[in-house]
């Protein structure tokens, strides 16, 4: 999200996956509009480089917006819509911070 490019869980990804030799692109996002969200996936693959995957760290804004959901779920949503308007067919993982789990016998990773 916008203003956590420099957060040490953003920053320990990407090293962490490029360290993997996986090709990292970062695309920092500002709000949840769909149409600037479409349009910032679509400059950042403009170079028309296939797209085996896409990692959201979204979820680490949780500024609360006036609708009372965090920031980091709206941009979520857009994210979502976004791919699909711009034809993205890749998996999406979404990463969260302090998750919790759903059942007794769920362990957190």
């Amino acid at each position: 999200p916008a203003g956590c490019a420099e957060d040490a869980a953003v920053l320990g990804t990407v090293r962490m996956l490029a360290g993997r030799g996986v090709d990292v692109r970062r695309v920092e996002l500002d709000g949840a509009a769909r149409g600037a969200v479409a349009e910032s996936l679509r400059q950042a693959l403009a170079d028309g480089s296939p797209v085996s995957g896409v990692l959201s760290l979204l979820a680490l804004d949780r500024t609360v917006v006036e609708s009372g959901v965090s920031a980091g779920l709206g941009g979520t949503l857009a994210l979502v819509q976004a791919l699909g308007d711009c034809g993205v067919a890749a998996p999406l993982w979404c990463v969260t911070r302090g998750a919790v789990s759903t059942g007794r016998s769920d362990r957190l990773v």
